[in-house]
């Protein structure tokens, strides 16, 4: 019920408008006749008094007469004039209008034989449909009428300018086009003049404008038809060239003078093709299949591309369509073999297995992650690893120094890598102890002892604790631990006594040694004395 009042209110709001518009081109009217009255009054009265002599007998009344009965039927043709025109100058436009339309009639009825009269006649017109424009640019029949004498004057860029400001005003107006269409065939402009062609066939309401178009319709695209032709010759010896580039551009420009020819698509398509241009390739293949269906050469394009894009199956029916159409037996026998090798390779196509990611295999196990607490998890920093993309043997060869040879790194053992990310690979590895130095693969038990005697000095962060104070209240103990620490304290003395000799030998014998002359004397100085202390300490040892 809402929507139908709605309806009937805006109906009601249109008729208000329309009443309105109609009252004012009354009163226009009214206006224009009682100025027209008042003006002839005036000349009466004139003639009276003598003051000017009679009029010169002409048509202009009956001019003005036909004008003002074609108003009627000319409404939806005229605009309004603009609001700095008045009802007096529109008139006059309109006076000048009629004059310029007695001219060209005149101009029209000449015979052949007064072509001078005619061009005067045209000339005429011009200047009056001019000051008709001067005084109201808002109605695009002056624009048409001086375009139509323009054009018979061969004026036809100027023709062409006046039929444009004509559509400006009015998009609708199919006679503009029209002219306009004459006009660019004239100058040669076969695919503008098309173009106005096609725009009047979509507008126009008259039969026998329409006919009329569509014969000149014809004959535009014979031109378009031979000039496209010539373009794609240009084109085809460009490709015979192996200018790829180049032949694309001209067959480009066929298409856009004559868009219904296969033949032009199919030639872009093979141009498209060897620039490794697939995509527009298959559109051109397809628009040319459209355009002509028993057209064979677009097939084999197209079963090329879908064949470099793994559509084993399109390539198979376009083949196979392909062999259907075309008649010459070194093609079919060409066709037959790529028909044999397409299926053969989509017969041997395999198809990858989708792998499943939660399905538990055999030589899988369920790992289960562990979480450390914040204050037992690795403080370390994290060791750059380098990585290297494996490569070609010539690229190895030019491009050997971009690369990083990982071999050059140590290994990385698999209990420091789960300290690195805190345990949270799920596998507890043992971290493997360092290698045994040479003193403790001769003297394994008592390699502390003597990597204490051997180890510099390191500076205590608490004072030393007193191992032999006795105190009272401490239990007695025996001669055999007494001599056991009189026997240590004695080593500890030797040895401290020969650790600057052995220092200053292992200095001299590195200076040697990095020189690369080396003495015997030095040398076995140095042995003999790392020697002498190594058997005294086994010896006190062996003892305790």
């Amino acid at each position: 019920m809402a929507k139908a009042v709605q309806t009937q209110l805006e109906l009601k709001t249109q008729c208000e408008q329309v009443q309105q518009s109609l009252k004012g081109l009354y009163d226009w009217e009214q206006e224009i006749k009682q100025k027209e009255a008042q003006n002839r009054h005036q000349q009466q009265q004139q003639e009276v008094e003598g003051e000017h002599a009679p009029p010169v007998r002409s048509r202009v009344d009956e001019m003005l007469k036909f004008v003002a009965d074609q108003n009627a039927k000319e409404k939806t043709e005229l605009t309004p004039p603009s609001a700095s025109s008045t009802a007096a100058e529109f008139k006059e436009a309109e006076r000048f209008n009629a004059i310029g339309n007695t001219f060209h009639k005149r101009a029209k009825n000449a015979a052949e034989e007064f072509s001078f009269h005619k061009e005067n006649n045209d000339q005429n017109a011009i200047e009056m449909y001019t000051k008709a424009i001067e005084i109201n640019d808002r109605d695009p029949t002056y624009f048409l009428n001086r375009a139509h004498c323009l054009f018979n004057l061969e004026r036809y860029e100027e023709c062409i300018a006046d039929c444009a400001s004509a559509i400006a005003l009015d998009s609708e107006c199919a006679n503009a086009y029209y002219r306009r269409m004459q006009a660019y065939e004239y100058l040669g402009n076969n695919e503008q003049a098309y173009s106005d062609c096609s725009k009047i066939l979509k507008i126009s309401m008259d039969r026998n404008q329409i006919a009329r178009t569509k014969q000149d319709m014809e004959r535009i695209e014979k031109r378009l038809k031979k000039e496209a032709d010539i373009i794609k010759e240009q084109g085809n010896k460009h490709w015979s060239a192996k200018e790829y580039e180049k032949g694309r551009q001209c067959f480009s420009k066929a298409i856009s003078l004559y868009g219904n020819d296969p033949i032009y698509y199919y030639n872009r398509s093979l141009c498209n093709f060897y620039l490794k241009d697939y995509d527009a390739c298959a559109k051109d293949c397809d628009r040319a299949i459209e355009l002509d269906k028993d057209y064979f050469r677009p097939y084999y394009q197209r079963m090329r591309v879908r064949e470099l894009r793994a559509d084993y199956l399109g390539a198979i029916n376009d083949c196979q369509t392909y062999l259907k159409l075309v008649k010459n037996e070194k093609q079919r026998l060409t066709a037959e073999k790529d028909l044999e090798r397409l299926q053969l390779t989509l017969k041997n196509e395999q198809q990858p297995k989708a792998y499943n990611w939660n399905e538990l295999r055999k030589n899988a196990s369920l790992v289960s992650f562990v979480n450390k607490a914040p204050h037992l998890r690795s403080k370390k920093p994290l060791k750059r690893i380098a990585i290297s993309e494996a490569s070609s043997a010539a690229d190895s060869k030019e491009n050997a120094s971009n690369y990083v040879i990982a071999s050059n790194y140590e290994a990385i053992p698999d209990a420091v890598i789960d300290k690195i990310f805190n345990n949270n690979t799920g596998e507890r590895v043992v971290e493997p102890k360092p290698e045994p130095s040479n003193l403790e693969s001769l003297f394994p038990a008592s390699s502390n002892k003597l990597k204490q005697y051997f180890s510099p000095p390191v500076t205590p962060s608490s004072p030393p604790k007193e191992t032999f104070r006795k105190e009272a209240g401490d239990p007695p103990q025996d001669n055999k631990s007494q001599e056991t620490k009189a026997s240590v304290s004695r080593v500890e003395n030797t040895a401290n006594e020969r650790k600057e000799d052995v220092v200053s030998h292992a200095k001299k014998g590195k200076d040697l040694i990095n020189k690369g002359t080396v003495s015997f004397a030095p040398l076995f100085s140095f042995v003999k004395a790392s020697a002498g202390i190594f058997m005294a300490a086994v010896l006190d040892l062996v003892r305790l």
